[in-house]
């Protein structure tokens, strides 16, 4: 798969894998310290007040139906 690329690269590969890259010329990278990738606080505040914003819609939504419906059946 890796050799339909433009540019192959091996990450943190195995004794077999990095012999299969190196007779291939790929480029082999190794990481020793992973990084966790963390969100931003900017990220997480958005995500709640997108979340809040869903459900004060829906609620109001569903209010509204069941409002409609009353009136209706009056």
């Amino acid at each position: 798969m890796l050799e339909s690329v433009g540019n192959p690269s091996v990450v943190n590969a195995d004794r077999t894998f990095r012999k299969f890259a190196v007779d291939r010329g790929w480029d082999i990278l190794s990481f020793q310290k992973p990084v966790a990738l963390k969100k931003s606080p900017a990220q997480s505040k958005f995500v709640v007040l997108g979340a809040a914003l869903v459900l004060t819609v829906a609620v109001a939504l569903a209010f509204r139906a069941t409002r409609a419906r009353r009136n209706r059946t009056r």
